[in-house]
């Protein structure tokens, strides 16, 4: 068990490629992507015991793109990871409001998007 927690961590915390690139930012994204995958699949077990689930379409497709969002803090530049971030926050955000209101804490996806912002 150590040694899978000690891979995973590894993974996470991987240099990137590019040249003059800190490589915290990266690891702050991947870090925050993993986070949040967990709340998407947390989410998608209480959607459907509650009667959230007519909202699940969503989740199905959010969480597909969130892994890929992960993914491209492996081979994309800053910039770019950063765009996609906000892109995806804001998109996930205003669709989560839209569909359950204020009451399910999308709104508290804003915070890490602002916290990116200083780092980039």
């Amino acid at each position: 068990m150590k040694k899978i927690l000690q891979k995973f961590k590894d993974f996470m915390n991987k240099e990137v490629q590019f040249e003059n690139e800190s490589s915290s930012f990266y690891i702050m994204m991947r870090w925050y992507y993993f986070v949040t995958a967990i709340y998407i699949f947390i989410f998608s077990i209480i959607a459907v015991v509650t009667d959230l689930w007519k909202n699940m379409p969503i989740i199905f497709i959010w969480l597909p793109l969130h892994i890929a969002s992960f993914f491209t803090t492996y081979k994309l530049k800053k910039r770019v990871v950063f765009h996609i971030f906000s892109v995806g926050i804001l998109t996930w955000f205003i669709i989560a409001e839209c569909l359950m209101g204020w009451e399910y804490g999308a709104q508290y996806f804003l915070y890490p998007l602002c916290n990116s912002c200083q780092a980039t």
